[in-house]
């Protein structure tokens, strides 16, 4: 899977989307009761691009790819999103499940890199070994 998140801040998760002009696959509101059957810690709003299992790491570069066109000319709305909203965390995240026999790599272009950056969001990536 392979996700932009954008978590803990006061605003309705709508103001997140009308900011930076991208519709969300989720959306938490503190104290609603979430997927979990739990209420909510936090405000959050989430785009998934690639929601089943990554087994590699072409498929990882693929979708940090469509993350990455998504965010690309939107890094004036991303500095109003920082400014106003206010999140307490902006970032791509998900998981590889691989093979132990098998090599597995993950890359970052400079490219994406830059523009990740320019929206203020972080990256990290779980690994599972299966």
């Amino acid at each position: 899977m392979l996700t932009l998140a954008i978590t803990g801040f006061e605003a309705e998760p709508q103001a997140v989307s009308d900011t930076i002009g991208l519709a969300p696959t989720s959306t938490a509101i503190k104290g609603q009761i979430g997927k979990s059957g739990r209420p909510c810690k936090f405000n959050g709003w989430w785009i998934d691009v690639h929601p089943d299992r990554l087994n590699d790491g072409a498929s990882h570069a693929e979708a940090v790819s469509t993350i990455v066109d998504l965010l690309r000319g939107k890094e004036a709305a991303f500095q109003r999103l920082i400014a106003e909203v206010k999140p307490k965390i902006i970032t791509l995240y998900g998981a590889i499940y691989f093979n132990t026999n098998a090599q597995c790599g993950l890359w970052l272009d400079p490219a994406y890199m830059a523009v990740m950056a320019s929206c203020g969001v972080g990256w990290g990536v779980d690994l599972f070994a299966e």
